[in-house]
């Protein structure tokens, strides 16, 4: 509705059904064959690392909104509108520490967000002087988590912390429930969404 200085802007929409793989190709068709000014989107770190790497090596300007940490000297093309991902999960866990809760399992999806909680999560501890009794990584195409869960509450954690978001993290809670684990679950703050919430819905129904 009258864009830019005058000039009309066309909006290309894609799907990148949450998979970097798909991500990386939608990203250079948008470059190589509709010839797009620039990139808008992304809404978690995998897939903002992949599109991250198609518009520094085209030199096209892109926009993220995830906890994609940006390396100034390396993403010279990117840019991030959301709060940094250290400042959701310090926030999270002095809300911890407040309620007494010393001790955590981390129940981590493999991949890039499952290392940037892991990571993240430790460092955030160590400050805090909380302490990290278990880690589990999980396949993100994984249902079956009974196994990695059980190992992490036979460990006696205080709560779990698992950076997962969409399914995966719908998969993580609805575990917990199934083996009537009674202990706070933090997840990513990237499942503030509709989406999530349905599936919430949908884990009680």
């Amino acid at each position: 509705k009258g864009g830019i200085n005058g000039k009309k802007l066309k909006l290309i929409y894609l799907d990148d059904r949450s998979s970097p793989e798909v991500a990386t190709k939608l990203a250079e068709r948008l470059i190589l064959k509709d010839k797009v000014m620039a990139i808008v989107g992304t809404a978690s770190v995998p897939i903002s690392l992949a599109v991250a790497r198609v518009a520094n090596r085209y030199r096209v300007p892109c926009f993220v909104s995830s906890g994609y940490l940006i390396d100034p000297l390396r993403d010279v093309f990117v840019f991030n509108t959301a709060h940094r991902t250290e400042i959701a999960i310090l926030k999270a866990f002095r809300l911890f520490c407040e309620s007494g809760v010393r001790r955590l399992g981390l129940l981590m999806p493999e991949g890039p967000l499952g290392d940037v909680g892991s990571y993240l999560g430790r460092l955030i501890a160590q400050a805090l002087k909380m302490k990290i009794v278990a880690e589990e990584r999980f396949e993100i195409s994984s249902k079956g988590l009974s196994d990695s869960v059980s190992r992490v509450i036979s460990l006696r954690p205080q709560a779990i912390f698992s950076f997962a978001t969409g399914l995966p993290a719908f998969w993580v809670a609805r575990t917990l429930e199934n083996m009537e684990v009674n202990l706070p679950l933090l997840l990513s703050h990237g499942n503030a969404s509709p989406t999530f919430f349905r599936y919430v819905k949908d884990l009680r129904s």
